[in-house]
């Protein structure tokens, strides 16, 4: 790998790090949901700095080149996260209507006294 995409990916992971503890810092962003982020970041940095590691375990996976690599590791982030936003929506629907039901429940009782 040359020196310049080296240089890009360390400067690329270490923003995108950056951003998310950024993210964190105002709020916007829970930690616990961050740490796949952060994770992502650091993964980035070491393939940047230690290219050959994964050029071996390419190799050794089966794959024919490294970009068919990435782009299958990608789309394995990208399904894992959509079953956690679709597991933290659905957590988040139950805990709605239980709102809703508690919420009725108390309206009722304060219409009858």
């Amino acid at each position: 790998m040359s020196i310049n995409l080296t240089i890009a990916l360390i400067v690329l992971a270490i923003l995108f790090l950056v951003i998310t503890l950024r993210f964190i810092k105002k709020g916007r962003l829970p930690v616990r949901y961050s740490l796949i982020w952060m994770f992502i970041s650091f993964v980035m940095i070491l393939c940047a700095l230690l290219p050959s590691w994964l050029i071996d375990f390419t190799k050794l996976i089966g794959f024919q080149t490294t970009s068919n690599l990435i782009i299958g590791a990608m789309f394995v982030v990208l399904f894992v996260l959509s079953m956690i936003l679709t597991m933290i929506v659905s957590k988040q629907k139950k805990q709605l209507t239980l709102l809703t039901q508690e919420i009725s429940l108390l309206k009722s009782k304060m219409k009858d006294e």
